[in-house]
């Protein structure tokens, strides 16, 4: 389906990070079905590069009904892009291009290193003199005493490891106010631009201010640090869904005048 060639992926698709944090806290709101469905849709968009704008094709992919995607369709799809026919996923695409590029910067320093240890030693029947010193050093005795265990560094990678940032706090955009131990919520320029991204129908941060608006006029509604994420998203997914609804009511109504 995705046309793409072994050369062009160089095997990465075998492994999809997931970064926990960013996930959850722009997906609390979904029912447990929609996390499902929009697991496995971002699965095949990493594997397969973009799914065919097809409620029949995403029904397989994600194994839900057509009733239920009806349902849920607009909720989720305000995760994706959308363009000529193709669904498909900014964050996963961004994922793949750098782990193509890191792929290839490895198998270029591998390259690299190849080639230096066979100039370094001129020929190959010179490797096996080379090696007797190196052996003690790399190969263990055939009866090794115990070591006692010991725990990874801070260094160490792991599977769905939330990145490095930086100590300095980022600037912050807008302010609102919390609940709870932690008063204040900073929106910043990286998430700004990361909602923009996926509510790209929507002016953000117009919705981020009438938003933060609300929460004063209504200050027992106000949320938890934790949960203005939350908060937010669901704020940006009903303003698509208000905008669906005013269209296609705008719409029937023009068609009756015209009758």
């Amino acid at each position: 389906m995705s046309g793409k060639t072994s050369t062009e992926t160089d095997k990465v698709d075998i492994f999809m990070p997931i970064y926990i944090g960013d996930y959850l806290k722009d997906t609390m709101f979904l029912t447990t079905e929609e996390h499902g469905a929009y697991l496995l849709m971002l699965f095949a968009c990493w594997q397969y590069g973009y799914i065919p704008n097809k409620a029949s094709v995403i029904c397989r992919f994600t194994g839900m009904s057509e009733d239920a995607w009806a349902v849920s369709s607009d909720t989720i799809l305000a995760y994706f892009k959308q363009k000529d026919g193709k669904i498909f996923h900014s964050r996963i695409n961004r994922e793949l291009e750098s782990a193509r590029a890191k792929k290839k910067r490895q198998s270029e320093r591998g390259k690299k290193g190849a080639d230096a240890r066979w100039n370094a030693t001129g020929n190959a029947s010179s490797i096996p003199q080379a090696m007797p010193q190196a052996m003690p050093k790399q190969c263990p005795s055939p009866s090794p005493s115990p070591s006692p265990l010991t725990t990874p560094s801070k260094s160490t990678n792991t599977i769905c490891a939330e990145p490095d940032t930086d100590s300095t706090p980022e600037p912050s955009i807008l302010t609102f106010g919390c609940t709870g131990k932690v008063r204040e919520w900073n929106l910043t320029q990286i998430k700004l631009n990361e909602w923009k991204e996926t509510f790209d129908t929507i002016n953000v941060l117009a919705q981020c201010k009438v938003a933060r608006q609300w929460l004063l006029d209504n200050p027992q509604k106000r949320k938890t640090a934790a949960g203005m994420t939350r908060f937010l998203g669901s704020w940006f997914s009903r303003e698509i869904q208000k905008g669906k609804t005013y269209s296609a009511k705008s719409k029937g109504e023009y068609e009756c005048k015209i009758k």
